[in-house]
């Protein structure tokens, strides 16, 4: 069934806390390697050095993770004859299982990218036809071969680490564009798409099953932010300063959110009420909110289906959104919103308001109906 390889140092704890939910989620054994501060799994056999990593980074665009071979290398010894390994960076997170790369006609499987991406950039020698993010290994002698080689390749003078060296191999060896299968050696290697195994693209991406968050324009969902700081898209989050402007509304209360979007609100209103639910209909918000949060989000259409009995709701979308609700809820408190920009937009929750709020360092207003 595969089990998962993952390493990261004090910067990755965010996203390692991602990986170990989504591992049990979907019930894949998970490995952690502690590069340094990490605080958890396996420490003191292999160090990243971020400063260096960070130069190397400023100078060529890519980090040089040259302690991923040797990882892999001692997982091959040490596990089980036969096995699948999934190696992947503590950023690359499995949305769905990938049972169906456990095929058994490969040794080793890297992941190509898009038809001509990044060629004819000067980088190009380094990123290459495959990202190193994602790698998938059965722990076979054919497999070792490969790693050992990759090692030496690795601590080749002039080579920009673990991405460069792969790459190298590989072009050694005769990849293409249109490469489906080669062979490198006595190991047969099969490249799998980035678009659905390691997509870090900053569009699309409803059918991949890992996402790899490479960069800060890659997949805003899953790079999600701590308490909401430095990262809020109005659309689709809800801000921590109106949260916190109703915290004396919702303490200790039963609170449920329409509209999860990135899951902000969940975890916002989480430190003050009693009890949070939400409702979602869109199924990537959905999932993405389940693989960051544990509180019960129900898939509906708020406006249409029945909603969670709960002392407060919370609604933070779009004007034409907020009406069909206010109906259906007795003996509650709705708190929304309403633009400071165009406030005729809110007239109708305006009229039924109890109550309006300002909150620091946003142009909305928060509006308190008590029904």
């Amino acid at each position: 069934m595969g089990r998962i390889v993952t390493a990261g140092s004090k910067s990755y704890k965010d996203v390692i806390s991602i990986m170990k939910r989504q591992a049990e989620r979907l019930r894949y054994p998970l490995k952690i390697y502690d590069l340094g501060g990490l605080g958890e799994g396996i420490s003191g056999e292999f160090e990243a050095n971020e400063r260096q990593e960070q130069e190397s980074r400023k100078k060529t665009g890519f980090m040089p993770c040259r302690f991923k071979p040797a990882i892999i290398r001692r997982e091959l010894k040490i596990g089980s004859p036969g096995e699948l390994i999934f190696l992947l960076d503590a950023d690359a997170i499995p949305r769905h299982r990938i049972d169906e790369v456990d095929t058994g006609d490969y040794d080793v499987g890297v992941t190509i990218r898009k038809k001509g991406e990044n060629e004819g950039k000067p980088d190009f020698h380094i990123s290459g036809y495959v990202n190193a993010g994602v790698l998938f290994l059965y722990n076979n002698k054919a497999a070792q071969s490969f790693v050992d080689l990759w090692i030496a390749k690795t601590n080749d003078p002039g080579i920009e680490g673990d991405q460069h060296a792969i790459n190298e191999i590989l072009i050694e060896h005769g990849i293409s564009w249109d490469t489906k299968r080669m062979m490198v050696g006595d190991t047969r290697i099969r490249c799998f798409p980035t678009s659905i195994y390691n997509f870090y693209y900053s569009q699309g991406g409803d059918t991949a099953r890992i996402i790899h968050r490479k960069n800060k324009e890659t997949n805003w969902v899953v790079r999600h932010f701590k308490d909401n700081i430095g990262h809020w898209r109005p659309k689709f989050s809800s801000p921590m300063q109106a949260i916190h402007a109703v915290r004396d509304i919702v303490k200790d209360k039963k609170v449920c959110v329409l509209g999860v979007g990135t899951g902000s609100a969940l975890i916002g209103f989480g430190k003050y009420a009693q009890e949070v639910t939400a409702v979602e209909i869109n199924p990537v918000f959905l999932e993405h909110t389940r693989m960051l949060t544990d509180f019960e989000i129900i898939q509906g259409d708020f406006r249409t289906d029945p909603i969670p009995d709960a002392d407060v709701y919370y609604i933070w979308i779009d004007a034409k959104d907020m009406e069909p609700i206010i109906p259906k809820l007795q003996n509650t408190i709705l708190i929304g919103r309403r633009t400071t920009t165009n406030p005729e937009r809110y007239k109708k929750w305006m009229d039924e308001a109890d109550e309006v709020r300002a909150a620091e360092g946003i142009d909305f207003e928060i509006i308190v109906i008590r029904r």
